[in-house]
């Protein structure tokens, strides 16, 4: 490590004070992002005390948007904005042209890109309409045909299926189990503003979203890769609580990026942050595509104490 030596609650206050060094870092990774087939995307909300110097009482958004589960290069990348507008939307997929999966909030409903629905929210919505005990009311039917295609979609994931062969199994298998689950939700006739009625709303409204992954194998049937992403950022938030200004917040989001997206790529996060801030220093606010492509996580340009221990790092 040529004689730097830092211990981790240095080297965490030597991320929080280096986090702008990250950007170019960040802005490749997007790029990177762009390139894949599939993005999925959420968002949660997050404290800022002071905007523009000024108290707010405004609950801001942070934006998580990482490459789906098949893509060759395995990114997150979170994104604080103070609202959860389309504008936001918009601004951060720009002229993205393949499948954004999200849970159907209606944010991301234009775009240049294809949208792909959820079936672990529909699933969630029919399960809270469940009475205790009842196994046999039209929803836990629904619920029931909803876990048959997971389980089919998990089987072929277990025996790592092909495209081809995916696309078999959902036209063979998996298909006759959304349309029978439609045929039951079309004979339903809930109250208005029932749980039952939130369920069947957002299923007739995310049809055409939710069966959009039976003709693409690069799509899953959820969008639960982007809330498992948007997971580590809440429990870092029940620690910090807040941040003092949106400046923090960009920075929060930054730090997130490289460590969530070195951890999918089997990096040690210490010697990872640890290298990134000992070289970018080095190449100025403008480094070239050639230095940034050499320290992206998939990068076998990396120093071998990126891929392992730290344990030696005092």
């Amino acid at each position: 490590l040529r004689g730097i030596y830092l211990n981790r609650t240095s080297l965490a206050n030597w991320v929080i004070k280096g986090a702008k060094w990250f950007e170019p870092v960040i802005k490749m990774l997007w790029e990177y992002s762009y390139r894949e087939p599939v993005l999925n995307a959420d968002e949660t909300p997050t404290r800022v005390l002071k905007t523009d110097g000024k108290p707010t009482k405004k609950k801001g958004q942070m934006w998580v948007v990482c490459t789906g589960a098949s893509a060759s290069k395995k990114i997150a990348l979170y994104t604080y904005k103070d609202s959860r507008r389309k504008t936001v939307a918009q601004e951060l997929l720009g002229d993205y042209t393949g499948v954004v999966q999200t849970d159907g909030y209606q944010s991301y409903g234009s775009g240049k890109f294809k949208n792909a629905g959820c079936h672990s929210h529909l699933r969630r919505k029919f399960l809270d309409c469940i009475p205790e005990g009842d196994t046999t009311c039209s929803s836990a039917q629904i619920v029931a045909l909803i876990d048959k295609a997971f389980a089919y979609e998990a089987e072929a994931k277990k025996a790592e299926y092909t495209e081809e062969q995916i696309l078999e199994m959902r036209r063979k298998k998996v298909k006759p189990l959304p349309d029978k689950a439609y045929e039951i939700i079309n004979t339903l006739r809930p109250g208005k503003g029932s749980n039952l009625g939130t369920a069947v709303t957002y299923a007739k409204n995310q049809k055409e979203k939710l069966y959009l992954f039976l003709d693409d194998p690069k799509v899953e049937m959820s969008n639960n890769l982007a809330e498992r992403t948007v997971k580590p950022y809440v429990i870092n938030r029940k620690n910090f609580l807040f941040s003092d200004t949106e400046k923090g917040a960009d920075a929060s989001a930054a730090v997130m990026s490289i460590i969530e997206t070195a951890k999918r790529n089997s990096l040690d996060v210490y010697g990872y942050l640890l290298y990134l801030l000992t070289v970018l220093p080095k190449w100025g606010t403008a480094p070239t595509d050639k230095q940034l492509k050499s320290v992206m996580p998939w990068s076998m340009a990396l120093p071998a104490y990126c891929r392992q221990a730290c344990s030696e790092v005092q």
